[in-house]
């Protein structure tokens, strides 16, 4: 099947190259141009996702602006929690779902990056729950965890507390409010 060929590819070939998911119709992706220079794919997986991509494209340019990066392709996909934990349990042997993940291009991580700046995958089924219980909008849901996986692609982590207060504040600066972390 198309889902099982989508699971068993490395991740370079199935989502970090755009136009391979599109080859092989394992995704719908709609380019959307951050400037001349940045560019942000969306692929919606989640039966729901398109309801949110005008704002997910809009918070991703924002992010992008703040964070001063040009010259930059960004990737994200909208899943449900079945995917995600697909993702999960391939390559961080977590057989749960999760909120986000972040796949770095392999590239150069920093704040200076160009190029392919990698796959931030959401589960929209885990941010509608978290948007309910913490009675916030899911567009507010999707932008912290679009957030906070930018910031795991540049290489930033929150496994000590030194790193968790640094995570903190940028995801604060690009939400102007807490963020994950």
């Amino acid at each position: 099947s198309k889902e099982a060929l989508f699971l068993n590819l490395p991740m370079s070939t199935w989502f970090g190259i755009p136009w391979c998911g599109r080859l092989f119709g394992l995704m719908s992706v709609h380019p959307s141009r951050v400037s001349a220079t940045n560019q942000i794919d969306v692929a919606f997986k989640h039966p729901e996702g398109k309801r949110y991509g005008a704002s997910l494209r809009k918070t991703a340019r924002k992010h992008l602006k703040l964070l001063g990066l040009k010259a930059t392709e960004l990737s994200v996909s909208l899943v449900t929690d079945q995917q995600i934990q697909a993702l999960n349990f391939r390559w961080r042997q977590q057989d749960k779902p999760t909120d986000v993940l972040s796949f770095p291009s392999g590239s150069d991580q920093g704040h200076s990056i160009t190029g392919l700046l990698g796959d931030v995958v959401i589960s929209l089924d885990t941010a509608r729950r978290c948007a309910h219980s913490e009675k916030r909008a899911v567009e507010d849901e999707v932008a912290r965890y679009l957030a906070h996986g930018i910031l795991h692609l540049l290489g930033h982590d929150h496994q000590t507390r030194k790193e968790a207060r640094e995570m903190a504040n940028w995801e604060e600066k690009l939400l102007g409010q807490k963020g994950m972390i």
